[in-house]
């Protein structure tokens, strides 16, 4: 169990720990709002996903094909399967050819309140998907995302 002390000092260590490629990040409450503050005014992305969700993995090469067409475009890949997992994450990442994308692991046993804090709506459905527009506005998917749709989603978004 992860205690808030324990927690607390795994956010130390990561701060003071140099930034490496690949990393993943804890994604704790508000993680999801500082990734939104971090793109504002920009079109991003946040797709979370599991080691264990098949339909995920089959959801890759949508992720791998956004940053090669569109760097421009900010994509954040959330794992929800916590911290114990980091290891079988970034193996699963790099196997996508994703090892070097921004990405976050859920770092809250409480998953229910992490969820509820990016979402009300959401409960647990992977492979889950925010497109945020420029604007903030916000679309969340669940299921598989495919690239036709994405890139109509991409143009809709630059319309704006």
């Amino acid at each position: 169990m992860i205690t808030r002390r324990r927690l607390l000092g795994l956010g130390l260590m990561l701060a003071v720990a140099p930034a490496r490629a690949g990393a993943l990040r804890p994604f704790g409450l508000g993680s999801f709002e500082e990734i939104r503050r971090a793109n504002a005014g920009r079109a991003h992305v946040v797709a979370f996903w599991s080691v264990t969700c098949a339909p995920c993995h089959e959801e890759m090469p949508v992720w791998r094909e956004l940053r090669r067409r569109r760097p421009d475009v900010p994509l954040a890949l959330v794992s929800t399967d916590g911290l114990p997992e980091a290891a079988g994450a970034e193996a699963r990442l790099a196997e996508h050819g994703l090892a070097d994308a921004p990405a976050w692991i859920f770092a809250d046993e409480r998953v229910e309140r992490l969820r509820h804090s990016i979402d009300r709506g959401w409960r647990g459905e992977l492979p889950r998907t925010y497109l945020v527009d420029a604007r903030g506005g916000t679309e969340a998917l669940t299921g598989r995302v495919q690239w036709h749709a994405l890139a109509d989603w991409l143009a809709r978004a630059a319309a704006r």
